[in-house]
């Protein structure tokens, strides 16, 4: 066998054991900011937060007094009118008809506002202070017709055709609700009864019924 000198060994376990220079580490990518710009960062994103919030707010105000126009129309429209009635006006007035007033208002501002009262209306029969209620309607009833000296009949206990209303008219022999209706359209569209066979005019009503009803209508 071949011997290695002593030297060629040494030499070869010195460099074993000799420590090897270590390498520099690479420089590493940096993710995380330092400190500085991290605090600029967070200024930046403090402003852009603050002006979004105050366009947001700008944008969409929730205050009556900034609400836009067309919502306050749509508001005004939708409120209530609660400072207003309508009543109907019909008999012996004018121009009968629908007619819009203020609350509080009176049987005689609405007369008025229909061109007042024909002629041979009795304002005596309706009580022209009293206040208005919204939906009601007013009959301004005509003038009887005057009796001839001697003639005897119990007016108090009769019916008067052109001032009862369609509860009263029901209590007359063979009127009912549909016919007391028609008697009650009947002299608002076509004037005041002259006398009781005018009841005739009335679709329903024929001259036996006229008979039957005769003691106890009256005009």
């Amino acid at each position: 066998m071949k011997q290695i000198p002593v030297e060629t060994l040494a030499n070869a376990a010195f460099k074993a054991v000799k420590p090897q220079p270590e390498r520099a580490p690479k420089s590493r990518l940096r993710l995380l900011p330092g400190p500085t710009s991290a605090l600029v960062l967070g200024i930046i994103i403090a402003l852009v937060a603050i002006v979004c919030g105050i366009g947001s707010a700008m944008d969409n105000p929730d205050t009556p007094a900034n609400s836009s126009p067309k919502q306050q129309v749509s508001e005004a429209a939708s409120a209530p009118a609660g400072d207003e009635v309508i009543v109907h006006v019909v008999g012996k007035v004018a121009t009968p008809g629908l007619v819009h007033l203020k609350r509080g208002a009176r049987v005689d501002d609405a007369i008025k506002k229909v061109g007042g009262v024909s002629k041979g209306a009795d304002l005596a029969a309706i009580n022209l202070a009293r206040p208005l209620t919204d939906g009601e309607q007013i009959v301004v009833p005509a003038l009887s017709q005057p009796k001839s000296p001697g003639t005897q009949t119990a007016e108090s206990d009769c019916i008067n055709l052109n001032s009862a209303s369609e509860k009263d008219l029901q209590e007359l022999n063979g009127v009912g609700p549909a016919l007391a209706g028609r008697i009650v359209n009947h002299r608002e569209s076509q004037g005041p009864f002259t006398k009781v066979e005018d009841l005739q005019q009335v679709s329903g009503i024929g001259p036996a019924l006229v008979q039957k009803v005769s003691g106890q209508a009256c005009v």
